[in-house]
């Protein structure tokens, strides 16, 4: 009998091993999709003090709206899908032209992710840039489990282009729109986007001065020669408490520096995912990267 009694007891003990393991994993799979998405519309989030300051929430508010965002396609393809978000007179553009943030989405990369990048345009982008939210490619169902930004290192068999190739012929269509300062041009990316981005700012003849990369891993077995990166900006943004860890942003800050790129890496509070003064983080680094590619 008291054979039986502890077998009982030893199932029960697995069986609840068994289910709080499974429960860990249910939350840590809901929580780093979740981490990968923007704040939402409603949530009140501070603004940097040279922005109006307005409620998320309020029915006047211009964070989904007011401001111009129009679906384009590099060269006509369907498949090179960007919002070209400004609320300027295109043709009337600075002395030396506008600059040019180009953001890819973390995530699947999708154009779901519109309104967050319409609120960074209008709570922490300087007045003289032009925005340009890239769409990710939807190649393969499995896509989004695997790599959403295929690279040249990172190809898969369905992509009929990198993403560098993508980011290249976007920044030629705006061209084609508006007069763009080529000494800042510049990438926002944040999670599954971050080591196209890296790939992006490091290929041959780039046209991209500088990235802001967020919460990503960076692994030079996987992107161009980093001699590329002399003349490169890069702020790097990441949480001690990401599930991505601070050996990531730290190498690419030693490897890049040693390239002779200008970097920097500034850690915030909170894990995985966008946290406390969004738009004022989002516009400390923006503010960076204007003050490193200008020294060029």
């Amino acid at each position: 009998m008291r054979c039986i009694l502890l077998s009982i007891a030893l199932i029960e003990v697995i069986g609840s091993i068994t289910l709080c393991t499974a429960a860990a994993s249910s939350w840590q799979a809901t929580r780093q999709d979740e981490a990968a998405r923007p704040p939402a519309a409603s949530q009140p989030v501070p603004r940097p003090a040279s922005q109006p300051v307005s409620k998320p929430d309020s029915k006047d508010d211009d964070d989904d709206g007011e401001i111009a965002a129009t679906r384009l396609k590099a060269g006509d393809d369907d498949r090179k899908t960007y919002f070209l978000i400004s609320n300027h007179d295109l043709a009337k553009p600075p002395a030396a032209g506008f600059k040019l943030l180009l953001v890819l989405p973390g995530g699947d990369g999708s154009e779901a992710f519109l309104p967050f990048v319409k609120r960074i345009a209008s709570h922490a982008v300087p007045e003289d840039f032009v925005v340009a939210q890239i769409v990710a490619p939807k190649w393969s169902d499995a896509q989004a489990g695997a790599v959403v930004w295929p690279t040249q290192k990172s190809e898969i068999a369905e992509a009929k282009f990198t993403t560098e190739e993508l980011i290249d012929s976007v920044i030629n269509d705006v061209k084609a729109h508006c007069r763009i300062d080529p000494a800042c041009v510049c990438t926002l990316a944040w999670s599954s986007s971050g080591p196209a981005a890296y790939a992006a700012s490091l290929t041959d003849k780039t046209q991209v001065t500088g990235s802001f990369v967020a919460m990503s891993v960076f692994n030079p077995e996987y992107l161009p020669d980093l001699k590329n990166a002399k003349g490169q900006a890069y702020y790097l943004f990441h949480s001690p408490q990401d599930f991505i860890k601070m050996r990531f942003p730290e190498s690419a800050r030693d490897h890049l520096t040693e390239h002779g790129a200008s970097t920097t890496l500034v850690t915030y509070q909170g894990g995985h995912g966008w946290h406390g003064d969004v738009y004022g983080d989002i516009r400390a680094g923006i503010d960076w990267l204007i003050e490193h590619t200008s020294k060029k």
